[in-house]
C-alpha cells in the first residue's frame, strides 16, 4: 500500500513538473527597466 501511494506522489510530481515546462515554453516573457518600458535584446546586449 505504501509503495502504490509513493508512485502515485512520484506521478504527481513528474506531471506538475511537464506542466510547468510546457507552460514556461508557452511563456514570452519581456524584460523590462527601471521606468517599466520593455527592454528591447539589442538594449540588453549593449550593456545598456
Amino acid at each position: 500500500m505504501m509503495r502504490i501511494l509513493l508512485c502515485l506522489i512520484f506521478v504527481v510530481f513528474i506531471a506538475i513538473l511537464v506542466m510547468v515546462g510546457i507552460i514556461s515554453k508557452r511563456a514570452n516573457p519581456v524584460m523590462l527597466d527601471e521606468q517599466g518600458r520593455p527592454l528591447s535584446l539589442a538594449d540588453h546586449h549593449s550593456g545598456r
